[in-house]
């Protein structure tokens, strides 16, 4: 079985606080060690998703046997504030919202004995997310930030263990707000990465734009909890979390394996094949009915349903059967990035890459 680590240590430093602040990166290591052959497989998990969860931890140990990686992941920015569980109290005002005077009378009186009046309602409350300067949900360069320090941490401990690995197998795995992160992983790093694995990543965060809306149905009745995130009343770079500008012109050296369904409600699918049209190497499967068999792709729409190991397994098999046309360094380049507002540059001054960013004049 695959030998698990968790090692603590210091994030990428927010653009709102000049606190140091400290998460943990987990990864496991194949069970007949580390090879030339093995690759580095970085999981980057989502809304609703974490490092903790059951699924991941069975697809770190799962993928570090069956396909020889080194896999990682890390607590990133924000991630706190990104599950389904937080608690929702049903108040009196949510209450009045949905019952008329009369059921909400007949419920104040006697909650036990009139219950049936709740079947079948949605109550819904906003969640209390308490984030700060120090902690919540960026959605951006720094999450992505988060997962290149721990990935460049790994790579150390391996090479300080005298671990050699295979430098054409370092990928990534993301799904929806995961493979968004992936991507900006990979324009951070343009030499690193041999490969992403993309399932119904978006363009731009959806929720800068939405409040995230989960709902819990219950046997009596459903909760609906709304998110609504502190970036989405700041005053944001939107080119920075654009990837249509952000790979506007980029030489993109990473295979890219990407699914998307043709009814993904957060992202229409001409707009990602339009996108990914203008990227090398990149290789769209388009998941309509035909393609959904109630085990790999469930849906069409955004996420598919999809199994997220088997959905592993038959991107893997492309990306490793498809020769790159380039060859990759597995090293942090010198790396810029301009937009109307800011110019972004890594610096690896203290020993790991930590991005910086400073007001732009076009002189």
């Amino acid at each position: 079985m695959a030998k698990e680590y968790e090692v603590q240590i210091n994030g990428q430093p927010t653009w709102y606080s000049d606190q140091v602040r400290r998460f943990k990166m987990y990864f496991a290591e194949p069970e007949n060690q580390v090879n030339r052959d093995t690759g580095i497989l970085l999981l980057i998990a989502g809304y609703g998703g974490n490092a903790n969860s059951h699924v991941y931890q069975k697809m770190r140990r799962k993928f570090a046997d069956m396909y020889n990686f080194v896999t990682l992941q890390c607590d990133y920015l924000g991630w706190q504030f990104m599950q389904d569980d937080q608690h929702l109290a049903i108040t009196e005002q949510m209450l009045r919202k949905e019952l008329s005077p009369r059921e909400f009378r007949s419920l104040e009186k006697d909650y036990a004995g009139n219950q049936q009046i709740l079947h079948g309602k949605t109550f819904s409350g906003k969640i209390e997310l308490r984030e700060n300067a120090q902690e919540f949900n960026e959605m951006g360069m720094n999450q992505a930030m988060d997962h290149l320090m721990a990935l460049h941490i790994l790579q150390d401990i391996l090479k300080e263990n005298g671990l050699d690995y295979c430098r054409d197998r370092v990928y990534i795995y993301g799904q929806s707000h995961g493979a968004y992160l992936a991507y900006l992983c990979n324009r951070l790093a343009p030499d690193l990465f041999c490969g992403i694995i993309d399932n119904s990543a978006y363009l731009f965060p959806y929720y800068l734009e939405h409040d995230r809306q989960v709902t819990k149905i219950g046997e009596i009745f459903s909760l609906q909890k709304i998110y609504h995130y502190m970036m989405a009343d700041q005053e944001i770079d939107r080119e920075g979390y654009d990837l249509e500008y952000l790979y506007r012109g980029f030489d993109n050296h990473a295979r890219i394996i990407c699914y998307h369904g043709i009814d993904d409600e957060m992202i229409p699918l001409e707009e990602k094949s339009s996108f990914l049209d203008h990227v090398n190497g990149a290789l769209l499967h388009t998941i309509s009915n035909r393609e959904v068999d109630g085990k790999t792709f469930k849906s069409t729409g955004h996420s598919l349903g999809a199994d997220m190991l088997k959905v592993f397994g038959m991107a893997l098999a492309e990306l490793e059967t498809e020769k790159k046309e380039k060859q990759v360094t597995n090293t942090f380049q010198e790396t810029k990035i301009i937009t109307s507002k800011y110019i972004y540059w890594i610096d690896r001054i203290q020993g790991v890459p930590i991005l910086y960013r400073e007001k732009y004049e076009n002189k």
